[in-house]
């Protein structure tokens, strides 16, 4: 199998970026059941404020995977209002950090390498 170029990866990548940042969003299908949609949709706001922290996230997720009989880990490290903090801000330290590697990797210069 070719290895794809990585100038082709990185313009694709800016692509769907552009595409996303204009409104687009992946489309609903069937098989997707109504709450699990609603979470899908405040985790893909376009206003980055209004999208579902990562302690709701993850509560909403245990409640999806409770309806399918499959028993959730307790919830109490993140009910509890400092861990939830806590898992905000990870959350947010690892959503600005990966946004920080996405913007150098968009705006960089040269072939691609971790070097140029």
């Amino acid at each position: 199998m070719a290895r794809a170029n990585p100038s082709d990866l990185m313009a694709a990548a800016q692509a769907h970026v552009k595409k996303v940042s204009e409104g687009w969003r992946p489309p609903r299908t069937d098989s997707i059941p109504d709450n699990t949609w609603e979470l899908i949709q405040s985790c893909w706001q376009q206003n980055p404020g209004a999208r579902a922290d990562m302690g709701m996230v993850l509560e909403e997720l245990w409640k999806i995977q409770a309806e399918f009989k499959n028993p959730a880990p307790a919830p109490c490290e993140v009910v509890d209002a400092t861990a939830r903090e806590d898992v905000k801000a990870t959350a947010r330290e690892v959503v600005d950090a990966t946004a920080a590697q996405l913007e150098r990797a968009l705006t960089k210069q040269g072939c691609g390498c971790t070097i140029c």
